[in-house]
């Protein structure tokens, strides 16, 4: 499964010439970076609009509403970086209410070439899961506000 990966940092942190990827985290050295938020893709689709209300530059240096899919996305301003904060710490909120085994509808497919074989895929996932990855978006969230620092998502 794809993951995203949120991380505090300087806007150079995004070089992937730093970085590498391994078991679904962000690594600098042979070490992983910390804090760090890693978001299932499935679930990052499902909250895909409330990231539509943060503003982020995207590689190609333009400024969009929203986080670039399969390249970086360099969250600057503290009032963006507050407002990540505020959507984690309400999903994390939304998803304490929910059973102990959460069930998400997730994007449309299809079985085959058949339009009319269409469906909604089901996710599942853990409660406490869903709680510690937002927990751990909402730490990311403290040190780039804490430091000055930017928030660094990198898409799949």
């Amino acid at each position: 499964m794809p993951y995203h990966q949120f991380i505090a940092g300087k806007k150079e942190d995004a070089n992937h010439e730093w970085l590498s990827w391994e078991q679904g985290h962000v690594w600098r050295g042979g070490v992983v970076i910390s804090p760090q938020a890693v978001i299932d893709d499935d679930l990052f689709d499902y909250m895909y609009d409330t990231f539509r209300w943060l503003r982020a530059q995207f590689p190609n240096g333009k400024w969009e509403h929203g986080l670039d899919n399969y390249g970086y996305s360099l969250i600057q301003h503290p009032e963006d970086i507050r407002k990540l904060q505020e959507i984690a710490i309400a999903w994390k909120s939304l998803f304490g209410a929910g059973p102990e085994e959460i069930g998400l509808t997730g994007n449309y497919g299809w079985d085959g070439a058949d339009p009319e074989n269409g469906f909604y895929e089901k996710l599942k996932f853990s409660k406490h899961e869903l709680i510690r990855q937002m927990d751990n978006l909402i730490e990311v969230t403290e040190k780039a506000l804490e430091t000055g620092i930017c928030v660094i998502h990198f898409g799949i």
